[in-house]
């Protein structure tokens, strides 16, 4: 990058085209070439901290020492991007970071490249400045978020976390303020029933009929009445169910899977121990089957406190810029679900692109977005930090 020529959000623009042409798509990830052209982004003297989760995949921590550490901001981003599938069903091939009418195609464009070139460019910002802020800051690049999450799970085991006081994750909102996201609970259930000829069903346990009445008992129990003013109701979802060898044998053996998604307000832990009651009843009634639970993934609903004081700063700068301050939620998880167990610090989430077009072919960011996303980071760190 020509950064000497370039303002800031030109310069984020630019490190985002660089970004999406180097592949990090899941399962492989491949993090550590997203990382290390991040790190060469940063003076050699910014103070950093690489973490190394095996030879390809890694995750990265900037910190821009401050006055003081208590109390301190961090931003967050992940590196990894979802696969994108057939390159042929591209317009343009998606890791040619095309750029046309204002618009930036590629994978990982909106989800969230955008978000992690923008904070990268606030990040540069601040340190070029020369100035050491009131607090401490951290940029934080996250391995893995699209699987199981290694990247934040290892910064919260090292305590990066344990002094922040407010947390911006920079995922696509368009760059409205996100307050809230679903708690995602998944679960695969596997029965194993008792074989039989299909004329004589009560010879033996139908694993299919097992799952059924699984999902029957717990779908009772769940609440899906409540709803949240921002995200609405909770869910259940069979996304998995298979079982049985032939028409005319009952099934002895059958798996399912279950999307659980719930709102703030409501504990897995319930949901989690409402399964295992179901799972007891069923079995109390017949000595020879058994239903196993495997808890696959378990991501917390959350929501920051209304009088948190990142909502006013931030609602504060978008209405100078005749922005939509709008409360936004977020129906999938992000990493701040893997912090907020550990810490329940106030967070806002809020980046450039559009949640819609994440994990979807043909993938863009609007240029104009990325831009946009750069000079509301860098304000909010000239202003508060």
């Amino acid at each position: 990058m020509k950064e000497y020529l370039m303002t800031y959000a030109e310069r984020s623009v630019e490190l985002l085209k660089e970004l999406i042409v180097i592949d990090s798509s899941q399962p492989e990830g491949n993090e550590d070439k997203i990382v290390n052209h991040i790190a060469s982004c940063f003076p050699k003297n910014a103070v950093m901290h690489k973490i190394k989760h095996d030879a390809k995949r890694s995750s990265l921590v900037v910190e821009v020492p401050g006055e003081r550490d208590e109390g301190c901001l961090a931003f967050v981003g992940h590196v990894d991007t979802v696969a994108f599938g057939d390159p042929s069903k591209w317009v343009y091939p998606p890791l040619s970071a095309y750029e046309t009418d204002g618009k930036i195609f590629g994978r990982g464009a909106s989800d969230m490249k955008a978000g992690v070139s923008a904070m990268t460019a606030a990040a540069l910002a601040l340190l070029e400045s020369g100035r050491r802020p009131e607090k401490s800051v951290y940029f934080c690049y996250t391995a893995d978020e699209e699987n199981g999450g290694m990247g934040i799970c290892s910064m919260v085991g090292q305590g990066i976390f344990n002094k922040v006081g407010e947390i911006i994750i920079a995922e696509p909102t368009e760059n409205r303020i996100g307050t809230c996201e679903k708690g995602a609970l998944w679960m695969r259930i596997t029965a194993h029933g008792v074989q039989a000829h299909g004329s004589r069903p009560e010879l033996g346990r139908n694993a299919i009929d097992m799952l059924m009445d699984f999902h029957h008992g717990l779908r009772a129990f769940l609440d899906m009445k409540t709803s949240h003013p921002i995200l609405g109701r909770a869910s259940i979802s069979v996304t998995r169910l298979t079982g049985g060898i032939m028409t005319n044998v009952i099934p002895a053996e059958a798996i399912m899977e279950l999307d659980i998604r719930i709102i703030p307000g409501q504990d897995h832990r319930l949901v989690c121990t409402r399964a295992e009651e179901v799972i007891r009843r069923i079995c109390s009634e017949d000595a020879r089957i058994r239903l196993d639970l495997e808890v696959l993934n378990n991501r917390p609903a959350m929501e920051t406190p209304a009088d948190a004081p990142i909502l006013s700063r931030m609602r504060k700068l978008l209405g100078e810029k005749a922005m939509n301050t709008e409360e936004k939620g977020l129906y999938f998880y992000t990493d701040m679900s893997q912090i907020t167990v550990f810490h329940p610090i106030p967070f806002i989430i809020m980046g450039p692109g559009d949640d819609k077009l994440a994990h979807q072919t043909d993938e863009y960011v609007m240029v104009d977005s990325v831009k946009t996303a750069t000079d509301i980071y860098i304000r909010y760190l000239d202003e508060y930090y």
